[in-house]
């Protein structure tokens, strides 16, 4: 009987010292062996939540050596962060919003929530100041914590620097960027800067450099069974490296986009056609543009006028709001004012703005 109970009787699992378990959690991180820390995270997860605020008070031994205090703190954030986006277990990131002062990690957090909220509201030089100052402060540090945050930091540093019209200084942040993440295998962050890289050097006009961005970012998606994608990665790498139009009319269905030639059947769904631009659209340009066409739609003409003119002096390539400056200036009568508007739009746009426009207006 004492056989068969060892096979049929449920088996009662072994008692796990809270401390060795952290500790085990702690070295698998540092160590960077992903298979035993999401082993122990999944299989220990009541032991993890019940013990995990009494981790938090860091023990004598790791305070007083720098490098242990911050593996500590790392090891700690990167549980929590494991345990919201993956167990569904927010509490124990929300536990880490309490500073004590040790770890430089939940510093570096509060920055970069600070420099988003900056970016919501269109502060993007604001943002980009303090993310250099952060990108220095993490710099001094070493580790593989040390080296994620200076990933993110230089992704948003590169962001800011093109929303505020400095797209060669965001070159220099995205491409360091990405290689952080090549060099920690970071599959999620490396697709989106070789993304990144692409829209700043479209932006910049070199057509060559950003074909060879999308044509890596096609190559990673085709490995990873996104066909789809990656197939349009390649056509617009061709059309960059050919010499990408101003304008030109794509097909959008139902959220994914086509080139008119290369759209597939469709029998169910929302087919629209719009037009494309060479660059990427600023922020910085749409969000007061969107405000001009409301305050417009209100009959409020004058404060539309500023915001489109707002909008036209944060990006130069972008036609939008000189076309809608003029129809505000349509509204109040000032129609030579007008004229110089639709042609510093179709300047910008070199004829094909306003007739893309026309056409998307009417099959949308």
């Amino acid at each position: 009987m004492k056989f068969l109970d060892r096979w049929l009787k449920p088996q009662i699992p072994a008692v796990v010292n809270p401390n060795e378990l952290r500790e085990s959690l702690l070295d698998a991180y540092a160590s960077r062996d992903e298979n035993q820390f999401v082993h122990l995270c999944r299989t220990q997860q009541t032991v993890i939540i019940a013990n995990f605020a009494d981790w938090q008070k860091i023990p004598d031994h790791v305070q007083r050596n720098p490098s242990e205090l911050q593996r500590y703190g790392e090891g700690l954030i990167v549980i929590a962060r494991y345990f919201q986006e993956e167990l569904d277990h927010p509490q124990l990131m929300a536990g880490l919003t309490v500073d004590d002062g040790n770890n430089p990690l939940r510093q570096w957090e509060r920055v970069l929530r600070r420099t988003q909220q900056l970016e919501e509201q269109l502060y993007y030089r604001d943002a980009a100041k303090q993310l250099e100052e952060l990108v220095l402060e993490i710099g001094q540090s070493a580790g593989p914590g040390a080296d994620q945050y200076l990933a993110i930091a230089q992704g948003h540093l590169a962001r800011t620097y093109l929303q505020s019209g400095e797209a060669h200084k965001a070159l220099g942040a995205a491409e360091t960027a990405l290689r952080l993440c090549r060099e920690q295998n970071d599959q999620e962050g490396i697709p989106i800067y070789l993304r990144g890289l692409y829209e700043v050097h479209r932006y910049l006009g070199d057509g060559a450099s950003a074909a060879n961005y999308a044509d890596q970012l096609a190559d990673m998606l085709e490995v990873n069974g996104n066909t789809q994608e990656a197939t349009r990665c390649r056509k617009q790498a061709e059309l960059a490296r050919a010499g990408e139009p101003l304008n030109r009319i794509v097909v959008d269905v139902d959220g994914r986009r086509f080139e008119l030639e290369g759209t597939p059947r469709v029998k169910d769904g929302t087919v629209r056609f719009v037009f494309e631009r060479n660059r990427e659209s600023l922020r910085t340009c749409t969000v007061p543009t969107e405000q001009g066409k409301r305050l417009t739609a209100d009959g409020r003409y004058e404060e539309a006028l500023e915001k489109f003119r707002e909008a036209a002096a944060a990006d130069g390539y972008d036609p939008d709001p000189h076309y809608h400056c003029g129809l505000a200036l349509l509204h109040l009568g000032r129609h030579a004012e007008a004229v110089k508007s639709y042609e510093a739009a179709e300047v910008a746009a070199r004829h094909g703005f306003i007739a893309a426009l026309c056409i998307g207006s009417l099959v949308s």
